[in-house]
């Protein structure tokens, strides 16, 4: 084909073409090959050479039934490196499962499906310390994806890093004592399975609840709670007992930092000690006490009843000010000369 019937070849004078032979089957040999598997014709290619292997294709991978279907098994063995092509955006099940020596992964930014078994048992994953380990802090994170968290950080509060734009299937799966876990503003997309086996509470996401939205929009939470960053609460005037006015902390959707602790605007509330009471007990009824949020800058309150403050005092006086001859609280029967 000349310049002629085909201009854009102008451009190609020092451009490196790669060739690749297209096959029906796997194979294990080094070269450029290309198949279509499935049903929806999907087309994968690599290229394989010194136990490095390049993937490529259609954007969305061949999800591979079992680690064996994927056309460059038979290389398993051998191969140390693995990168994707930049076009690539979910990466096919079982791709890599079980490669005992691979240890370097690339994935490119543009990448957002990443399932649990496209690594699973393979030495990246399973190597989480020594001086091969790719693990740092318990945390496998390769080229802004988060793969994989370790048993180091099976506690109470895990805070995700800034350089994570992505969380991978599976990667808290055995994190059973996670409660709280702290998302970066960086991230842009969680997995569906990302907390598969977690028992997460609360999730506070530094991000407007509408990116939230789209990077967790298939991701199964559970029953955790989720909050979005704040600096100010809203908040609403209640009435306590005595009609006072306090000025209430409201929406619980919220969080802010203060110091080094996560506080939930409207939610964490530590209510202090209940007061001695309203002093508003009767003949008939028990009065109430109130105790009132110790967080600073809320003045929430909760009151109930106290028990066994009825009083002896009966209520001689009518609505309009004038006397009356028996107690006018509801439910008394006592007669004022009787307790003259």
């Amino acid at each position: 084909i000349s310049d002629t019937m085909c201009p854009s070849l102008k451009n190609w004078n020092h451009s490196r073409i790669t060739a690749y032979s297209k096959v029906d089957a796997a194979t294990k040999a080094e070269g450029n090959y290309w198949i279509t598997l499935g049903n929806e014709g999907k087309k994968i290619a690599w290229s394989y050479k010194d136990g490095e292997i390049l993937v490529g294709g259609d954007d969305v991978m061949y999800d591979f039934k079992s680690a064996s279907e994927a056309p460059w098994y038979g290389a398993r063995g051998s191969i140390s490196k693995v990168k994707f092509a930049s076009n690539i955006t979910s990466i096919g099940t079982y791709a890599f499962a079980g490669y005992s020596n691979l240890q370097y992964l690339t994935i490119p930014t543009a990448t957002r499906i990443i399932p649990a078994s496209a690594f699973a048992g393979s030495f990246i994953m399973t190597e989480t310390e020594g001086d091969l380990s790719k693990y740092k802090n318990g945390m496998l994170i390769v080229n802004g994806h988060l793969l994989k968290v370790t048993d180091a950080c099976n506690q109470l509060i895990f805070e995700t890093n800034v350089n994570i734009n992505n969380i991978a299937d599976g990667a808290f799966e055995g994190c059973g004592n996670i409660e709280r876990i702290y998302i970066a503003r960086t991230i842009q997309h969680i997995n569906p399975n990302a907390f598969k086996g977690c028992n997460l509470q609360y999730i506070f996401v530094d991000a407007p609840e509408s990116a939230w939205s789209i990077a967790a929009s298939e991701t199964d939470l559970g029953d955790a709670s989720v909050y979005y960053k704040k600096s100010t609460p809203p908040r609403e005037t209640m009435k306590d007992p005595s009609g006072e006015n306090h000025s209430v902390i409201i929406d619980n959707k919220y969080w802010t930092k203060c110091g080094k602790e996560y506080v939930i605007w409207g939610c964490t509330h530590v209510f202090g000690e209940y007061n001695d009471g309203d002093n508003n007990g009767t003949c008939q009824t028990n009065g109430t006490h109130t105790a009132f949020c110790q967080m600073e800058g809320c003045e929430a309150f909760i009151s109930e009843e106290k028990p066994n403050s009825t009083t002896n005092k009966h209520n001689f006086v009518n609505d309009d000010g004038t006397d009356s001859d028996v107690c006018v609280i509801p439910g008394c029967t006592a007669v004022k000369k009787e307790e003259e």
